[in-house]
């Protein structure tokens, strides 16, 4: 008779599973990584969006653009419901009108970023 049993032993088991978890914590650090990655990257494209809008309505003369901080509320008032920000991080927005730019508490001032274009 052959005593020999088919299957995995227990070490076998446990083994596999500590693996699988160390690969699972390796997955879930760089998909944090890459939210907080993209989080900051769409903040950045939404106050270039403002901004550009905000550029193209005080060239009209409307009286929306009286300044950028009075154009912004607008703006969040009429197309996001009264929304404070476009950070999807939370992040609340200052405004400064020379240089024109609108600053995020989470990610910076637009103008860095256009400077250190690596970001």
């Amino acid at each position: 008779m052959n005593s020999h049993s088919k299957g995995f032993t227990l070490i076998e088991l446990v083994i596999v599973i500590a693996i699988l978890g160390i690969l699972a914590s390796v997955a879930m650090a760089l998909f944090g990584e890459t939210l907080a990655d993209t989080q900051k990257k769409a903040c950045i494209a939404n106050r270039m969006t403002i901004l550009r809008q905000y550029t193209m309505a005080e060239a009209r003369g409307d009286a929306e653009a009286s300044s950028l901080e009075n154009y912004v509320k607008w703006y969040l008032a009429t197309y996001y419901n009264g929304a404070t920000t476009l950070c999807p991080s939370g992040g609340t927005y200052t405004y400064t009108q020379d240089p024109l730019d609108i600053i995020c508490s989470e990610h910076g001032s637009l103008i860095d970023k256009e400077l250190n274009s690596k970001d």
